[in-house]
This record gives structure tokens, C-alpha cells and sequence, in this order.
């Protein structure tokens, strides 16, 4: 029996092993302020949500500051279900923020925040992704993910493994982690997964 494919671990985690920052899965790309590039951070839409059931809403947030632009960035708002393809058409917004109040309860929503400064010099584009419901049905159980780690990895970094297992048992992973050396072969570690997707091929969803 064949095993699953490798599959992307999904999911809302709160932190990721070399620091892959929460920041609302924001994204950007680089710019520049005259010959000094800064980071992405620095330039990304930091977005937040809060939602309301009375009246139904969920408002989007973001700080009102800008940097290594010369002007103020205009912003839009896209929105799309977790499982479409496209966006919607794009919307515009605040200099802080955006309301959108048509809303369904118990479903969510993928937004992406653009902040464009086409005068900029380079042009300037940043962007803040954020998933959003409300009442939407929490998942406590995805299945299991199956933890391969290299030795010499997990000895330098136990205390950042711990925190990842936390974060995937916190959403809604078991976890079955194995240990192995840089010199052991394809095989032998195929055979440990292989192993264990046969032992629960309904659960075994997922190889990290």
C-alpha cells in the first residue's frame, strides 16, 4: 500500500519553527527607501479583525503609519472563501481600516489588504492577508501529522520543536515525531511514515 502524499500541514498556528512570523500571514513585496531595502515587516499590512454578531460585521484594522514611502499608501480589500480560487473585485478602504458587513454567521472569510503607492520611488505595493468567521465551527481534530526531525536539528532546537508541537496539537493535530540521523537512508525513513500511515491510514494525513 502506498503512502499518503506529502501534504501541506493547514491550520491557524500560532508560531512556526524559524520564525515565520504571525503578523496575520502578512506578505509583501521588497522596497526600497533610496538605496537601503528594509524588511518586509516594516512595509507589510499588519492586519487585525474584530468581529460583531449584533450588528453582524467583522471590521478589519490596521496601523495608520506608513514607512520608507514617500506618501501615504492608498488601500483595498479584497475577500474569498478558503477554497476559491480568485478574489473578489477589489474594494477600497480607510487609511486604518475597513468594515464589511455583508456577512453570513458560521461562515469565514480570507481577506487580502493592499496598500499601493505607485509614486513611490521604487513603486511601493505591501500586502496583510487575515481568515476571518464568525460563530464559524472550530476544528479539534485534523488528523495525525507525522514529525520528522534530524538529530542534530533536534538537539539544538528542543525548545522550538516543543513550541511547534504545541502549536500543532493546539490546532487540532496528533503528532507522531521521529528522530533521525542525517546518514540514514530514503528508505529507512519512508519506512517509519509508511509504518505509521498503515497503522491508521484514516488518520495519517500529513508529513512535517
Amino acid at each position: 500500500m502506498s503512502i499518503l502524499p506529502l501534504l501541506r500541514v493547514v491550520g491557524s498556528l500560532r508560531h512556526s519553527l524559524l520564525g515565520l512570523a504571525v503578523a496575520a500571514m502578512a506578505m509583501l513585496s521588497p522596497s526600497a527607501w533610496g538605496d537601503q531595502y528594509v524588511i518586509a515587516k516594516d512595509d507589510a499590512v499588519l492586519v487585525t479583525a474584530t468581529v460583531s454578531t449584533s450588528p453582524l460585521q467583522i471590521q478589519l484594522s490596521w496601523p495608520g503609519e506608513w514607512r520608507h514611502t514617500e506618501f501615504p499608501p492608498t488601500y483595498t480589500v479584497q475577500r474569498k472563501s478558503r477554497t476559491a480560487t480568485s478574489w473578489s473585485s477589489p474594494v477600497a478602504a480607510g487609511f486604518t481600516g475597513y468594515t464589511d458587513t455583508n456577512v453570513v454567521a458560521g461562515q469565514a472569510y480570507e481577506y487580502r489588504v493592499t496598500a499601493n503607492n505607485p509614486s513611490n520611488t521604487p513603486a511601493y505595493t505591501g500586502y496583510g492577508y487575515i481568515y476571518v468567521g464568525i460563530d464559524f465551527p472550530m476544528v479539534d481534530q485534523r488528523g495525525t501529522v507525522v514529525l520528522i526531525v534530524e538529530s542534530g536539528i533536534g538537539a539544538a532546537l528542543v525548545s522550538e520543536l516543543t513550541l511547534l508541537k504545541q502549536d500543532l496539537i493546539g490546532d487540532g493535530w496528533s503528532v507522531i515525531r521521529h528522530d533521525v540521523n542525517a546518514s540514514d537512508s530514503v528508505t529507512s525513513v519512508k519506512a517509519l511514515i509508511k509504518a505509521d500511515y498503515q497503522a491508521a491510514p484514516t488518520q495519517v494525513k500529513s508529513v512535517f
